[in-house]
């Protein structure tokens, strides 16, 4: 059985966030699984140089009050994630200055992780590869503390727990393994892969401030104002997508997780915290019906369209052309283009070239798979949906 913890906390002041975090951590007794001297890695979500208040990455307050508790157990902290783009100090150092993480650091006397090499490990009973790199502070980590930011995702739909451990894969090979798994199942596969081998021992999804649409780089803020946590990152992220107004069946790695027998909403037990902070616990069904009480407003999607149900329902000659017309694409604001190049270092396809100082794609080789969107600094690229996708899947494109 699963227990999934729901906290309420409006706003990033640090004792408010304190008090969630912890209460989280207490109620699953963290600490009695945390041994003296330990080195337990904080994974959080540093997607790009984005400031906290951009709810790209997950805020360092959250950040700070997870180390804080690890180093109240008596083990060392280090915040530790594999950004997109190069993954090298100059850029880590950087990204931990734009993101709050140095500060973050500073106050809870956690370590910030520098070391850029890596290990070729092998999966076992792995989906997609056999073999993958992931970066050697994970490897070697004494456990692992998943804090993810809740948000959509133009490729995944959503991203939470499970996706935010495809930061442990080094800098730009993530662009390869995207070149080599482009279909969103075959994806959501290999990000499950990745988890099976990470086994965060806990995870956190900040919700406190989320990311709706077209995340998770350019999508809108949204004050949802929960914390959620808990050991099975598959079933946190089936609670968090029941909160946020999505189906299973939008989430590619829910979908797998369930066929790979890895979530099963039947045995989870979501513990809220009431306002005389005592915990109630509740089934799935119950909860359905407590989110339908607290008329949580649902997050926009963002602007995909899926053609997966057609499978062996239609010609596969028809099949192709529908999916090959209604792929969405990435389109680039030239106004808003800097000609910075990490579309060009991070495009699987590579084919993203800069002329005249702006960024330039040759969109028949394009694999719509969004990572000139997802890197983007200046929000300078977005998501076109072709006119046959909005008219099939209207529901999907979020329109």
């Amino acid at each position: 059985m699963s227990e999934i913890v729901i906290k309420k906390c409006d706003d990033y002041d640090y004792d408010n966030v304190k008090e969630g975090i912890y209460g989280i951590l207490n109620q699953a007794q963290v600490c009695a699984k945390i041994k003296s001297g330990m080195n337990v890695v904080v994974k959080a979500n540093l997607l790009s140089k984005k400031t906290p208040d951009q709810c790209v990455t997950t805020n360092p307050e959250v950040i700070r009050a997870v180390c804080e508790y690890i180093a109240s157990c008596g083990a060392k902290a280090i915040i530790t994630d594999s950004p997109a783009g190069p993954f090298n100090e100059n850029a880590l150092k950087a990204i931990y200055g734009a993101t709050g993480m140095a500060m973050a650091a500073k106050n809870s006397g956690a370590q910030l992780n520098y070391d850029t090499s890596y290990k070729n490990v092998k999966l076992a009973n792995a989906k997609t590869l056999d073999k993958i790199d992931i970066i050697t502070s994970v490897v070697n980590a004494d456990m692992i503390i998943n804090v993810a930011k809740l948000k959509t995702h133009v490729m995944m739909t959503y991203t939470g727990a499970v996706k935010n451990l495809y930061g442990v894969i080094p800098g730009l090979t993530k662009a390869a393994y995207h070149m080599k798994l482009q279909e969103p199942d075959n994806f959501a596969n290999h990000l499950i892969d990745i988890c099976e081998f990470v086994k965060p021992d806990f995870s956190i999804i900040d919700g406190i401030h989320a990311m709706e649409g077209d995340g998770p780089n350019s999508g809108e803020k949204v004050e949802f104002g929960f914390l959620l946590g808990g050991s099975n990152p598959y079933e946190l992220d089936s609670v968090a997508s029941t909160m946020i107004g999505m189906k299973k069946t939008e989430v590619p790695t829910l979908v797998n997780a369930q066929k790979r027998g890895l979530v099963d909403d039947k045995n989870i037990t979501i513990i809220l915290d009431e306002e005389d902070e005592e915990y109630v616990a509740i089934d799935m069904d119950e909860f359905t019906e407590y989110v339908s009480i607290l008329e949580l407003k649902p997050f926009k999607k963002p602007k995909i369209a899926s053609v997966n149900f057609l499978s062996g329902r239609v010609p596969k000659s028809i099949e192709k052309y529908l999916v090959e017309k209604s792929k969405s694409k990435p389109y680039f604001i030239k106004d808003k283009c800097i000609g910075c190049g990490h579309c060009v270092r991070n495009c699987p396809a590579e084919i993203i070239h800069i002329q005249d100082a702006k960024a330039v794609v040759d969109l028949s080789k394009c694999i719509s798979c969004f990572c000139c969107h997802e890197v983007c600094p200046e929000d300078a690229v977005e998501i076109k949906v072709p006119f046959i996708a909005k008219m099939l899947f209207r529901e999907k494109s979020g329109k």
